[in-house]
């Protein structure tokens, strides 16, 4: 028996494109054992590894296309964080923790997105400089801040690719 489809049968549903985005503070993430800022206990084994199984379920949750993340001690323990999601990321980095932060804790980024480039800026232009009384001149941020252009992937009409930049 062929049954002639009804008109709203043969339209073509809409192609919603929908990007998630995520930030979340892991409130310095490190590796267990490394002293991270003074008078402050390190992670020992077994909270380390609570704290990895937490952000990990917590990123599930998410299931973000792009998360950005604050106060990362080290690269390491943020890919084992993201490995515990088990989802997939093409990107998970921290540039400056790659072998351990120094001095202040790094941003980070995990992305399902092709990275085109990742950066840290330190330091301002001459142009936005701050001179603060009593105290100087500002030249460079407290904590690095992190960018990254991506490439979006959209799919055309024609069925061909295209590529939008999306900076983070």
């Amino acid at each position: 028996m062929n049954e002639t489809p009804t008109p709203a049968q043969t339209v073509t549903p809409p192609q919603w494109l929908m990007l998630q985005v995520a930030n979340a503070n892991l409130l310095n993430l490190a590796l267990p054992g490394r002293a991270f800022y003074p008078g402050q206990d390190p992670y020992d084994n077994p909270e380390h590894d609570r704290k990895l199984a937490w952000i990990g379920g917590m990123l599930a949750r998410l299931n973000a296309d792009i998360v950005g993340f604050q106060e990362v001690w080290d690269e390491a323990a943020l890919k084992a964080a993201v490995a515990r999601s088990g989802l997939r990321y093409t990107t998970v980095a921290a540039p400056g923790a790659e072998t351990g932060a120094i001095g202040t804790p790094r941003l980070g980024l995990a992305t399902r997105l092709a990275v085109e480039h990742i950066e840290t800026i330190t330091d301002f232009v001459p142009a936005d400089r701050l001179l603060v009384p009593e105290l100087g001149e500002y030249t460079r941020f407290e904590r690095p801040v992190l960018h990254a252009r991506l490439q979006a992937s959209t799919r055309a009409r024609q069925g061909t690719h295209a590529g939008t930049p999306l900076h983070v």
